[in-house]
Order: structure tokens, then C-alpha cells, then sequence
């Protein structure tokens, strides 16, 4: 049998690491995150502490990695969509639809991460990043609110983002009893009157 090519040890790490990080969520979604264990981490992870240890070097590391993570995938759909040159409300609708596609292609993933951040005090370590995160997406969605004419564009930021977490929580809660595509149909409607003025 032949050694493994760096690319075959990058793919098994890659998958090690998910495999962690999602034993991770669900061991903190279970215990809470200040109860929860590395012993408990690996034991549901299927690995060893030491190969635990090897990927990351602590609970709170491993909690940073969930989180970028979480970070890096919401950006991707994000930001690709308003970084594009589609109009603005075509710029809100893809990055709307592709939000609600990222949450329906893992909803347990996302209901355990969601689960996680009403933990108290769990993400004070990253509090800085996460609140630079939270102003660069009010400033960019308020940005798309200029351009489409809506008045007080901060406000209706907060707005818009209260109705997607409700959506979120209620498809989260009620799966496919949800009328998720009504609801994102409808939130859009409201947006795609002030493209059309």
C-alpha cells in the first residue's frame, strides 16, 4: 500500500476537524459550554483527547474555530451577494435566499450553534470580532437601504434582521410545519416595493 499524498492527510484532517467541531456543538448544546469536557468532546467526536489536542489546543479554541467557522460560511453568502453588481434589492434577495439556503442545508448544525450563543458569557472571549463583524453587515445592508430609498436605513437594518432570526427560530423549532418560503417571500415583497418606486 502506498503513503498517503499531502492532499489525502489534508482531506482526513479537514474531516477530523469537522468532526470535532460538530461533536463540540453538540456536546455544548447538551452541558452548556462551561460544563461541557474535552473527555466529553472527543468521546462524541469519536477521537482520542490527544488527536483532540493536536487540532486544537483548548475549549476556547475550538469555540473560536466553531465560530469563524459559522462566520466564514454566513460571509460567503453574504458578502459575495452584495459585493456584486446586481441592482439593490437584487443584492438584498440573493443574499437573503442564499442565508436561508446555508440554514436549511444543515439545520441541525445551525439550531446548535443557535442554541449555543443564548449561553451566557460564552462568546465574551470574542466579543471584539464579533462586534466588528456585526457593524461592517449594519453598514453595508444599511448602504443597500440608501441606494434603494428607504428612510432611516440603520433602523430598518435591525428591522430586517429581527424578522430573519424570527424566521430562523421558528423554522428551527418547527421544521417543515414552517411556512419558511412564505415568510422569506413575504419579507422580500416589503423590499422589493421600494426597488419598484
Amino acid at each position: 500500500m502506498s503513503p498517503r499524498t499531502k492532499q489525502q492527510n489534508e482531506a482526513i484532517r479537514q474531516r477530523s476537524i469537522a468532526t470535532i467541531r460538530e461533536a463540540a456543538l453538540e456536546v455544548f448544546a447538551k452541558y452548556g459550554y462551561h460544563s461541557a469536557s474535552i473527555t466529553q468532546i472527543a468521546k462524541e467526536a469519536g477521537v482520542s483527547k490527544g488527536l483532540l489536542y493536536n487540532y486544537f489546543a483548548s475549549k476556547e479554541e475550538l469555540l473560536q474555530s466553531i465560530v469563524q467557522e459559522a462566520m466564514e460560511a454566513n460571509e460567503a453568502s453574504w458578502l459575495k451577494s452584495l459585493e456584486s453588481d446586481l441592482p439593490p434589492f437584487e443584492k438584498l434577495k440573493k443574499a437573503t435566499e442564499n442565508t436561508i439556503d446555508l440554514v436549511k442545508s444543515n439545520l441541525h448544525h445551525w439550531r446548535l450553534l443557535t442554541a449555543l450563543s443564548f449561553q451566557p458569557d460564552v462568546f465574551k472571549s470574542m466579543e471584539e470580532m464579533l462586534t466588528a463583524k456585526r457593524v461592517e453587515y449594519i453598514q453595508k445592508i444599511a448602504e443597500l437601504f440608501i441606494q434603494m430609498g428607504i428612510a432611516e436605513p440603520e433602523k430598518e437594518v435591525f428591522y430586517f434582521g429581527a424578522f430573519l432570526d424570527g424566521i430562523f427560530l421558528h423554522y428551527m423549532n418547527m421544521e417543515e410545519a414552517y411556512p419558511l418560503d412564505d415568510m422569506k417571500n413575504m419579507i422580500l415583497e416589503r423590499y422589493e416595493s421600494y426597488a419598484q418606486k
